[in-house]
């Protein structure tokens, strides 16, 4: 999708899924939250993904564990079905999926992972992404909603829009995130998360 479309599709999200109203304010202005969460090294979270792919579409349940730059992201649909884990860093994965013989390798995921899935994930933004910010490494410009919140940024060809945020120990982070890549749509629902801020 070229810059055009993406800025159209931005604006499209923002007028037809616009956020619900934070009840709640964490006092920090948008840099003070970004370095706030920069800064944490350990976080988990858990909750429902619907995938939309084309014709294609997957929905079910994750949880995912990051530290030090370590992830451990597990899926499964419903009962179980298509049950599949990916463990390791940006530079090496270990993909499991229920049924298989033996686990895949992945020694370049960004364009490996791009093979096996069928579609291209980022994996060196996503964790950073998942917090609702933009990551370090790549340029990005954030939209803010009228409480001043990052509604979505553009990065590497995705489009991030934050549709609700929660207070998480005097933080606001994301609840639930849309994550578009041409006709790629990610739905990601968080039903718990926990975090450890830096002190």
């Amino acid at each position: 999708m070229k810059a055009a479309g993406l800025v159209a599709l931005s604006a499209l999200i923002l007028v037809a899924c616009a956020h619900v109203p934070v009840e709640v304010d964490d006092g920090l202005t948008f840099s003070e939250r970004q370095a706030q969460l920069r800064g944490v090294a350990q976080w988990s979270m858990r909750g429902r993904l619907a995938v939309a792919a084309g014709d294609e579409g997957f929905s079910g349940r994750f949880s995912w564990v990051q530290r030090d730059g370590v992830l451990d992201l597990r899926v499964r649909g419903p009962l179980g079905a298509g049950a599949v884990a990916i463990q390791g860093d940006a530079e090496h994965l270990t993909v499991t999926a229920r049924g298989s013989s033996e686990p895949v390798q992945i020694s370049d995921p960004e364009r490996e992972l791009t093979h096996l899935l069928g579609w291209w994930v980022p994996v060196r933004s996503v964790p950073a992404w998942l917090l609702g910010i933009p990551d370090d490494n790549y340029p990005a410009a954030p939209v803010f909603d009228a409480d001043g919140l990052v509604a979505n940024f553009q990065q590497r060809n995705w489009l991030v829009a934050v549709q609700r945020y929660q207070l998480l120990e005097n933080t606001l982070i994301p609840a639930r995130l849309d994550l578009i890549h041409q006709d790629l749509s990610l739905k990601v629902i968080v039903d718990s998360w926990v975090v450890d801020y830096p002190d």
